[in-house]
């Protein structure tokens, strides 16, 4: 898993996050989810995640990572990352973190956005757009 660890690290540091735009780090994973057991992927990006609390670069990483693949291929580690993010200082570590949800398309996530206040307001309107997204248009 040290390995794993070693490799994630080094494809977020290299990476660049362009909205809109497939990163390495989504092509990466689902590399990884291809040759790997996903409970040995979520064990290594836990250990990123973790360790790197302050890093918003490695954080944005994982983040983009676990929400590349489906909402059930990382539950519950996937959630509980992107939940614990959803309180970050930085701003953009948050809205990365409502993205998940956004991207997985699963109701099971209503529950922890509904469980949120966002700050500033327009972080609180978008998690509100992703709840009403999903409630009508999300997965079961």
């Amino acid at each position: 898993i040290s390995q794993l660890v070693k490799s994630i690290k080094g494809v977020i540091q290299q990476d660049e996050f362009i909205d809109g735009e497939i990163s390495n780090s989504e092509l990466y994973m689902k590399e990884l989810c291809d040759n790997y057991p996903v409970d040995y992927i979520l064990k290594a990006l836990m250990q990123v995640y973790s360790s790197n609390l302050l890093n918003s670069k490695i954080l944005e990483g994982v983040l983009i990572m676990v929400s590349s693949v489906p909402y059930e291929t990382v539950a519950p580690e996937g959630q509980v990352m992107a939940m614990g993010l959803l309180s970050n200082k930085d701003l953009l570590i948050r809205d990365r973190a409502i993205q998940c949800f956004e991207k997985w398309n699963s109701k099971k996530g209503i529950p922890a956005l509904i469980s949120l206040e966002c700050h500033p307001k327009w972080l609180q309107k978008y998690v509100e757009k992703v709840i009403t997204y999903l409630e009508r248009d999300g997965i079961d």
